[in-house]
């Protein structure tokens, strides 16, 4: 087989690990920490965060730090399209490491599927209140990664289900086996019209009143000065 056939060959798909992962700094080491979220995944995640981190230092200049050391935990749900093809759902946290650069830190688990996403903003926040929960532990004296690390991978698996219809699909239909079904197809419904979208909430801060916001991909590097203070850019919209 000659460089270009063999170049040209395709390669297996990567199996999708349901099994909770991090990324980010903590306060252990001096670099980041990374566990089981994919590679592309974490270099979206991280061009994101570095842009949000940039826009929110020149909008809040000298109180950046101290805002940023009380800004609240945010909770999130990735729909596929907002991020990847996938579904995510986890929380963000600001932290530091070990030699003081500060840069949040993620803990995320993803769902092929996404169709299940309704049910975790239902049913889910159990889930979410763990994984928050091991969030905030990365900050106690004695912190231990692998330990954590363990019990992150000890989180549930998400529910998951396929999505209705093609990812870039305008328009789709569902079989009903009767008029009555109807009344349970809102969770389908709500996933399909959810594509591309993320959604964050979070309990708020001194600086940030108890939020959801809703955002068509991530949030803008613009909005992350609202995520940590509160100082919500004119294009987001209030729902009242």
């Amino acid at each position: 087989m000659d460089d270009v056939t063999a170049a040209a060959a395709p390669q297996p798909p990567a199996l999708f690990s349901t099994t909770a992962g991090f990324f980010g700094k903590v306060v252990s080491n001096g670099d980041f920490v990374s566990r089981r979220l994919p590679p592309a995944l974490v270099g979206i995640w991280d061009a994101w965060l570095q842009a949000g981190l940039q826009a929110s230092r020149e909008l809040l200049g000298a109180r950046w730090l101290d805002v940023y050391l009380t800004s609240p935990v945010w909770r999130f749900a990735l729909a596929p399209g907002a991020c990847d093809e996938h579904a995510w759902a986890g929380v963000l946290m600001p932290s530091v490491d070990r030699v003081g650069r500060h840069f949040p830190l993620t803990i995320a688990a993803g769902a092929p599927g996404g169709a299940a996403l309704p049910d975790w903003l239902a049913t889910g926040q159990d889930w979410f209140a763990q994984a928050e929960a091991l969030a905030l532990s990365t900050l106690e004296e004695g912190f231990l990664l692998e330990r954590f690390d363990r019990a992150v991978q000890a989180l549930a698996p998400l529910p998951d289900a396929p999505l209705a219809g093609q990812a870039d699909a305008a328009h789709w239909r569902v079989e009903l086996p009767s008029f009555v079904a109807l009344a349970g197809m809102g969770p389908q419904v709500t996933a399909a019209a959810l594509r591309g979208h993320s959604l964050w909430w979070t309990e708020g801060s001194s600086e940030v009143a108890p939020s959801l916001l809703m955002c068509r991909g991530l949030p803008t590097a613009e909005m992350f000065g609202g995520m940590l203070a509160g100082a919500w850019p004119a294009a987001v919209s209030p729902c009242t």
